[in-house]
């Protein structure tokens, strides 16, 4: 139930401000990553995640009915023996993206869900530097950064994922629904918000083709 997630949430975030230096009051970071036939990029996501500078991460994929065979790839994750370091491969019939986001994001387990898709990498203090921020701004829902292009990508380049600066009128910090109806607001795997807001705001929409992550943010 949302209202029992996110109590648990609450309470985590006070123990964690009481007593910050406590690892048994570590918050939990789920980065969840959805995942179709990518087997080769997967590795280097994942690798990404492990090496976050925040401590607690679990690391939840959601092969969407891949036919490579994933497992295969993660395998060495898998067999990792850093106890503050998970991986979980949750396994579904191919539906696509915004479906596996939605099983990634139930599955999870932390106190927040860090979005990334299987194309994109996490720099070391991403998750360590929207924790920041949401501690500066306790009732926040969301945290989103902004991204670069490192070399080339199947599908993505720096203009069509290039979010308004910081501070702009239409920046996603001043109106989110604005942002989203006049621009691309932000990159999708810059996105980290609590567990318990995924839950009440419930699945991502799959019948949508196209702009089912601005479909989300409307909702939120």
């Amino acid at each position: 139930p949302v209202a029992l997630v996110r109590a648990q949430y609450h309470a985590r975030w006070l123990a964690h401000l009481l007593d910050p230096d406590d690892p048994e009051h570590q918050l939990l970071v789920s980065v969840v990553i959805p995942a179709y036939n990518d087997a080769e990029l997967l590795p280097r996501a994942v690798a990404s995640c492990y090496a976050q500078t925040h401590r607690r991460i679990e690391v939840v994929v959601v092969d969407d009915g891949s036919t490579d065979h994933p497992e295969k790839a993660l395998s060495p994750f898998s067999a990792a023996s850093d106890p503050d370091r998970s991986l979980r491969v949750v396994r579904t019939d191919h539906r696509g993206v915004a479906s596996a986001r939605t099983a990634g994001q139930e599955a999870a387990r932390g106190e927040f869900v860090h979005l990334l898709d299987a194309d994109d990498l996490l720099d070391p203090e991403a998750v360590e530097r929207k924790l920041a921020a949401f501690r500066r701004v306790p009732d926040a829902d969301l945290c989103c950064s902004r991204s670069r292009t490192i070399g080339s990508t199947r599908t993505r380049d720096a203009a069509t994922h290039r979010g308004p600066d910081f501070g702009h009128a239409q920046c996603p910090t001043r109106d989110l629904m604005d942002a989203c109806v006049r621009r691309y607001a932000f990159h999708t795997s810059t996105v980290m918000l609590p567990r318990w807001l995924c839950l009440e705001v419930g699945p991502w929409n799959q019948e949508l083709r196209h702009g089912s992550d601005s479909r989300y943010w409307f909702r939120l």
